[in-house]
């Protein structure tokens, strides 16, 4: 028999489920550029300062760029929230500890990998050496622990997602659809 489901990763769909439970999809990407536009205030002025977070902010509210997403049903825009937090919450653990606060990184992220796979890898790799090079000089397993736990409940659900999908956890929907070729490298 047929089987339907969507190509792509189940995370936006998910968020964009919720707007149209309430007949008001528009509304997930709009509020989900307003939580990233907080997300990235709080970030930048943990990192750096106020000033330097209204900058953040002024530049976002004139980048046509971020209106355009804003105002699509994209999932860069689910990916750039949950992004958003997980920096945010890379800069408060940095700043105050706790392994709590490395978990919800790790919950952000791995929100972002059911959005856009590669993008939270690149963005999860690139802040790696940071994260491991703080809890080493913390002796803070227990905070890489609670990252890697959040980071893993992600995958394995979009590996299970994959699962009843395709019929592989391996293989994503637009693999299955457009080909290998579609991969890296397309």
């Amino acid at each position: 028999g047929f089987r339907w489901y969507s190509q792509y990763p189940p995370g936006h769909s998910a968020l964009l489920s919720m707007g149209v439970l309430v007949r008001a999809a528009w509304l997930v990407p709009v509020a989900l550029s307003l939580g990233t536009a907080a997300f990235l205030f709080g970030f930048s002025r943990r990192v750096y300062d106020t000033a330097t977070a209204r900058v953040t902010v002024m530049l976002l509210a004139v980048a046509p760029f971020f209106w355009f997403m804003g105002a699509s049903h994209m999932n860069h825009v689910s990916a750039l929230f949950f992004v958003s937090p997980f920096l945010y919450a890379l800069a408060a653990w940095d700043e105050q500890g706790g392994w709590w606060r490395l978990l919800g990184a790790g919950l952000a992220i791995g929100a972002a990998f059911l959005s856009r796979p590669l993008t939270a890898v690149a963005v999860g790799l690139a802040m790696a050496p940071f994260v491991l090079h703080t809890a080493w000089r913390n002796r803070d397993a227990r905070s890489i622990a609670a990252a890697a736990a959040g980071c893993l409940m992600a995958v394995l659900a979009y590996l299970a997602y994959n699962a009843a999908t395709t019929g592989d956890p391996l293989l994503p929907g637009y693999m299955k659809l457009w080909g290998v070729d579609h991969g890296l490298g397309f």
